[in-house]
């Protein structure tokens, strides 16, 4: 049914979705992935590498905003869990290395 929806309203259904809750899925590189286990250094190292390589097909910008918006959405879905403060302390960081607005993020773990 909403597949025939998007079809009827001329929408790819791919472009619709969320990102999928994953935490170790689409954040790093093949080569550095991103796990919640790994320690501080590793992680934002790997978050630095999937930046860099997205950043040459889709353009740097595009690139920190797709990232930000997956560890947005991790992060809420580990909420009240133990793996909350990693997520939420690599996404300060993000927002201070990129030297994002961070006005609005508030957020208790």
């Amino acid at each position: 049914m909403l597949a025939w929806v998007f079809w009827l309203l001329g929408i790819d259904e791919e472009e619709q979705r969320p990102p999928r809750p994953n935490p170790n899925h689409h954040l790093g590189t093949e080569k550095c992935p991103y796990r919640i286990s790994d320690p501080e250094k590793k992680r934002r190292m790997a978050i630095q590498e999937g930046i860099n390589e997205r950043a040459n097909e889709q353009g740097r910008d595009t690139a920190i905003d797709r990232t930000r918006k997956r560890l947005i959405l991790i992060r809420t879905l580990h909420r009240n869990r133990q793996t909350c403060p990693r997520l939420h302390s690599d996404l300060l960081w993000l927002y201070e290395f990129y030297e994002l607005d961070a006005s609005r993020l508030e957020f208790t773990c």
